[in-house]
């Protein structure tokens, strides 16, 4: 009779997701794991197949925890400009001397992969979707509200935008210095056409 897990394996995918983030899929190594996640191989790989299978779940999990709440908690902010704003500088205002630059999971790991694993390539599609999907009810909420300009055009907005954060994540781990990236994202909301200046 097999023996009853004692951790469900959502708690197992959090350290997983964070050692991945850090370290990469390549670099990340089957000691780092058993050791990140206290457990052996044969039951890490029981319970995902292989380390691929563990890779794809934390990707999964960085989708709904990371990526799916930094849309719910900025996203759709009541105030939607000071919402994409907090969006964006959320991205690195946590970097110090303890905490260095991380950039994106998914940056992280389309760089890496680029098209060579479908599954893999499918779940990086799948947050950009969400992230593209979010500017766009974003930019809407702010359009509606009087405040962008009415012939916006919403889609190519929220596409640049989306690059613009590519841009800035990838920029944060190679020049962490905080005060370029004020500026930056400052460059980035002038590109929004507001119809008239407005308090954040």
């Amino acid at each position: 009779m097999p023996r009853p897990r004692l951790q469900p394996d959502s708690d197992l995918l959090t350290p997983a997701m964070q050692l991945f983030w850090r370290k990469g899929y390549a670099n990340t190594g089957l000691r780092d794991l058993e050791t990140g996640l206290g457990l052996k191989a044969p039951a890490l790989y029981h319970r995902f197949g292989n380390k691929d299978g563990l890779f794809r779940a934390a990707l999964e999990h960085y989708l709904e925890r990371i990526v799916g709440r930094r849309i719910t908690r900025y996203l759709e902010d009541p105030d939607p400009l000071h919402g994409l704003r907090r969006f964006f500088e959320t991205t690195y205002d946590y970097i110090d001397a303890d905490h260095p630059p991380l950039a994106c999971l998914m940056v992280n790991t389309a760089t890496e992969f680029g098209a060579r694993d479908p599954a893999v390539q499918a779940i990086v599609q799948l947050s950009h979707d969400r992230l593209r999907s979010g500017f766009i009810a974003n930019l809407t909420r702010l359009r509606d509200s009087g405040r962008l300009r009415q012939t916006t055009n919403l889609d190519d907005l929220a596409d640049t935008l989306y690059l613009c954060l590519q841009g800035l994540l990838v920029g944060s781990k190679a020049d962490p210095d905080k005060a370029r990236l004020d500026r930056q994202v400052n460059l980035i909301l002038a590109l929004i056409p507001l119809a008239h200046a407005t308090p954040e």
